[in-house]
């Protein structure tokens, strides 16, 4: 359907489970990609294991295993470190505990041949073992102000973005431990590239307890401390409330102190406005319904 050539960087950290599965969804494209990059932070001869096995069940010889101490720690840094490998002409980067739909690189395939631009975003849907409902869906025509605070529906496996971009903008900030695909998106629309949007859900989001960014603790709270000190320049006043907002709900919900937990409440209601409430009662519906 197209000219263009795919490949596909998935960073994992021991989740061996998660991995079989998520590599095999890549390996089942009806459009096989021309490479699928697996990158682990850590040492991992069972995720090396894996990636052998199943490449050699679908007969595609362009799975490779990376282990790169070199390249540091976190999804950002094997991304990169994963990229830096892509000799095709599209990367698409997956998570570990997400899946691809067989149809996906076919979807993206038509898209670029219809809008030839620089990146593909997919919609994705939430999954648990039990339940699955539709993500926060991306459209047309978002500008990076737009996005400089919320990804508005930009995830780590729903981008595939040409390799000339990719690296024009300098790939993923290894620094940001959180906000990593807002802040990819947010560069990549500054630096004024264009996208398109494949409508269908076609990317499987896991929701799991498992260590994931979403866990409310210091760690995201900092993070996105750290976002906004990178961008300042770049946010308005209501941007600022909103990630404002986000910090103060996230130490609030880790604090062990009554004093902590009134403080950061306090300093919540202060960023609060009604078009939070409602569109955090959306995010809580999507995201906790797949708990169901």
């Amino acid at each position: 359907m197209s000219a263009s050539t795919f490949a596909c960087v998935i960073p994992t950290h021991n989740r061996h489970h998660f991995l079989r599965e998520s590599l095999s969804s890549v390996l089942e494209q009806t459009v096989r990609p021309e490479q699928i990059i697996v990158v682990s932070d850590i040492e991992d001869a069972t995720a090396a294991e894996i990636c052998a096995e199943l490449a050699a069940a679908a007969g595609h010889r362009g799975v490779l295993f990376v282990h790169d101490p070199s390249a540091g720690s976190g999804a950002s840094a094997s991304r990169n470190r994963g990229a830096s490998e892509a000799t095709a002409d599209f990367i698409g980067f997956l998570d570990d505990d997400d899946l691809w739909q067989p149809s996906l690189l076919d979807a993206v395939a038509r898209a670029l041949q219809e809008n030839p631009v620089d990146l593909v975003a997919v919609n994705r849907e939430i999954f648990s073992e039990s339940e699955s409902h539709e993500g926060p869906r991306i459209v047309e025509g978002l500008t990076s102000a737009d996005v400089a605070a919320a990804s508005l529906g930009t995830t780590g496996s729903n981008m595939i973005v040409s390799r000339r971009a990719f690296h024009e903008i300098g790939g993923f900030d290894s620094q940001l431990p959180v906000k990593n695909d807002t802040d990819f998106f947010f560069r990549y629309l500054l630096a004024g590239f264009a996208y398109t949007v494949v409508p269908s859900q076609l990317v499987r989001q896991r929701k799991h307890g498992l260590g994931q960014l979403t866990t409310k603790n210091e760690r995201r709270a900092h993070g996105t401390e750290l976002y906004i000190a990178k961008h300042r320049e770049h946010l308005t006043r209501r941007d600022l409330r909103k990630l404002r907002l986000t910090i103060h709900r996230i130490r609030r919900a880790s604090a062990t102190t009554f004093r902590g937990r009134t403080f950061h409440l306090f300093g919540a209601l202060a960023n609060y406005t009604p078009a939070d409430f409602i569109r955090e009662r959306r995010e809580w519906k999507m995201w906790h319904q797949a708990d169901a």
